[in-house]
């Protein structure tokens, strides 16, 4: 699948201006990037990328709109980060579960985790068949 079917939905979407421009920017930039880094791309590194080019709040609509098109370029997923441990990230099962239920038990003691949003990030993935 070619990134331009995205772009082409992204074009004919009933978009806020602000909104369709970010989009075309991030699919752009994806477009530049290579396959390894296109595996795990965290919500912060769309905020530092584009810091000064699209404010915070139409950013993360853009990445949502990126996820859920007809043609979506990115999935979202979740990775667990506690302390100075290496980010986990989790099964998408495990994720959607959270996205759910607001609940995850912690993958190494099996306990429920009491506020699994603190310990929970976001990150993107560009969607396989986008992939060359």
């Amino acid at each position: 699948m070619q990134i331009e079917e995205t772009l082409e939905d992204i074009e004919s979407a009933r978009l806020a201006p602000a909104l369709r421009d970010a989009c075309f920017s991030i699919a752009k930039y994806l477009q530049k990037l290579d396959n390894p880094t296109l595996q795990f791309l965290p919500a912060s590194y769309f905020y530092q990328k584009f810091e000064e080019e699209i404010d915070p709040t139409v950013l993360i609509t853009a990445l949502s709109t990126l996820s859920a098109t007809e043609h979506a370029l990115l999935q979202v997923h979740g990775f667990l980060q506690s302390g100075a441990d290496a980010p986990y990230p989790l099964d998408d099962e495990v994720f959607f579960e959270l996205l759910e239920t607001g609940e995850l038990v912690d993958p190494e003691s099996g306990e429920l985790i009491e506020n699994p949003w603190s310990v929970v990030h976001l990150y993107y993935s560009v969607r396989d068949e986008f992939l060359a």
